[in-house]
């Protein structure tokens, strides 16, 4: 059997607020702008990160007839967990000023203590600043098992964590195992949940026999040119390869079309030079078109050629117990510095780092941590990479 894979459609339909947006808006409801005796009141919307006191972003006074909002920049926040508080304090009190100046860095505490009995210590609402991959499948397999029985198993791109990945196929119950048990040649349809950011992706399957057997599909950057590889062991009545890219994994174009040998028992080796494009990573699949006008498509592969120099390609395990294994990339031997913060951006271990030219790893005991957020920031004093873990 040979897989053909397809996303059929993706929805991010979370409560939560995905800050990978440039903005996203609060609204406190039911606003009052004066009170019974026709005093003015004010109402100050704070962004912190969670259980911190320290203001990240403030709304200054808003009002609204019923309904106040504002709207919060979200292209500054790390990864992580955030509350919006609000401050609502009458400009007419005894020892308040008309206007309170509230900004980042201060101390909510503080403020509130200003006006006292106006200040929420509560939270209008809390969420998670979190990543989407676009698409988080890299490839699947559909091989024979016994007789009429055959297996799907889904393998995840880098950097998706499979502990937050649920899986369901053709609407049955959500599991965590990755692979299905099929009795016979078909097309399926497997939903994957990502059970962080509520996103969910269908993912359509063909399991069937195919007239090519496709040994090998690789990519690697040379010179800024994105360079093909693959290689097949047979072939019957294929016409063309076409080369497939897409920016986000999902949405893939046409950018070249490489002839097929057609038919052949013996291994066959093409390839493909992509020296267009601005983006510093691509994904690529190949289109294998049949005479018989029956087209099929490879696994899904990542070709990254670095712009900056530096580059985090995983951060595994996340959420983790003991330590985590940190896989970066670079292309010149600079030193870099490696820290691990707390929510507070608190410095709770740092190191001077002489890379190798090419793929690095980097093991960071998380051992000692309280159960929490924390981040890991490489800096090349050119460019900062975090990324967000969790420890249980």
């Amino acid at each position: 059997m040979w897989l053909a894979l397809g996303v059929t459609g993706q929805n991010c339909v979370s409560t939560n607020v995905v800050c990978q947006d440039s903005a996203f808006k609060v609204c406190k409801n039911n606003y009052t702008e004066s009170n019974t005796d026709g005093n003015d009141y004010a109402l100050v919307l704070i962004l912190t990160q969670a259980g911190a006191a320290t203001v990240v972003q403030s709304s200054g006074d808003i009002s609204g007839p019923t309904q106040a909002c504002f709207t919060f920049d979200a292209t500054t926040l790390a990864l992580g967990d955030y509350e919006v508080h609000a401050l609502n304090y009458s400009t007419v009190a005894p020892d308040v000023p008309a206007a309170l100046p509230i900004n980042m860095g201060d101390d909510i505490n503080t403020i509130g203590a200003t006006s006292a009995g106006c200040y929420n210590s509560d939270f209008l609402m809390d969420f998670v600043c979190y990543e989407v991959v676009s698409l988080p499948v890299a490839s699947a397999t559909c091989t024979p098992g016994l007789p009429g029985e055959g297996l799907i198993d889904i393998n995840l791109m880098s950097g998706t964590n499979p502990e937050d990945v649920t899986y369901s196929l053709e609407g049955g119950a959500a599991q965590s195992s990755d692979a299905f048990t099929i009795d016979a040649v078909d097309t399926y349809t497997v939903t994957l949940t990502n059970t962080l950011t509520g996103c969910t992706y269908d993912v359509e399957i063909s399991c069937m026999q195919l007239p090519i057997e496709l040994t090998s599909f690789e990519g690697t950057c040379e010179d800024d040119i994105r360079a093909l590889t693959w290689s097949t062991s047979s072939e019957q009545d294929v016409a063309n390869f076409i080369i497939e890219r897409s920016a986000n994994g999902i949405d893939f174009t046409s950018i070249g079309e490489v002839a097929a040998t057609g038919n052949s028992t013996t291994l066959q080796n093409y390839a493909f030079k992509d020296a267009n494009g601005g983006a510093s990573r691509y994904y690529y699949r190949l289109r294998i078109e049949e005479t018989t006008g029956v087209q099929e498509f490879s696994r899904i592969i990542g070709v990254a050629c670095l712009k900056g120099g530096l580059d985090v390609l995983d951060v595994h395990p996340n959420p983790a117990n003991d330590a985590v294994m940190l896989t970066y990339e670079t292309n010149n031997r600079n030193p870099l510095t490696i820290r691990l913060t707390d929510i507070f951006g608190r410095i709770l271990m740092q190191e001077k780092l002489t890379p190798d030219i090419g793929l690095n790893t980097k093991n960071i005991d998380v051992s000692t941590l309280a159960s929490s957020v924390y981040f890991i920031v490489l800096d090349d004093t050119k460019r900062q990479i975090t990324r967000r873990i969790i420890v249980n």
